[in-house]
């Protein structure tokens, strides 16, 4: 028997968790850096010709290499900050569309979207929420109809028939009372 989901310990053992997310960041931040470790060591290379420079020395021309790796490295970070908000935006977004979609089910609204993007991370958590959510909704409906029934036998005077009613709403699957005094 394996162990319960909500009792396992705090603690993760495993560094990959989401192998498409983490291996598709990595690689682009990987090719940002190689990049500029590329356009770095042209211009290194290039400046350090003696024709470039003329009969300087290197470190004569040292203030023109700073200056043109500082170019460099302001140009990868400017290539940087679009690319991380775009791949931000692939966890940003879902997270954010799940959020609301859970404060809808808090408050018992089961139809905000939950359907995320092509492009979207987080999409195997969105199919259990979603599977949550059509637990929930179902489980509303069917209280909502034993209640019903349960009215409508008080009304007439049923009292043994509103007593079997009840003792089904009481043993409805998924009672939160089951759950917490377990």
């Amino acid at each position: 028997m394996s162990e319960p989901i909500c009792k396992s310990p705090n603690r993760r053992r495993r560094f990959v968790l989401d192998d498409r997310s983490q291996s598709t960041t990595l690689l682009h931040v990987l090719i940002l850096l190689a990049g500029a470790a590329a356009v770095s060591a042209v211009l290194v290379f290039v400046l350090s010709r003696a024709n470039v420079l003329g009969s300087r020395a290197l470190i004569e021309a040292f203030p023109i290499v700073l200056a043109a790796q500082v170019g460099c490295f302001v140009l990868a970070g400017l290539v940087t900050v679009p690319l991380v908000m775009r791949l931000t935006h692939r966890y940003v977004g879902p997270a954010y569309v799940m959020r609301r979609a859970l404060k809808g089910m808090r408050l018992g609204d089961y139809g905000c979207r939950l359907e995320l993007r092509q492009g979207d991370f987080l999409k195997s958590l969105a199919e259990e929420i979603n599977a949550h959510r059509s637990d929930l909704a179902r489980r509303d409906i069917e209280r909502e109809r034993l209640l019903a029934t349960l009215d409508r036998l008080l009304e007439s005077g049923d009292v043994q028939g509103a007593r079997l009613h009840l003792a089904d709403l009481v043993s409805a699957p998924g009672r939160r009372a089951d759950r917490l005094s377990a």
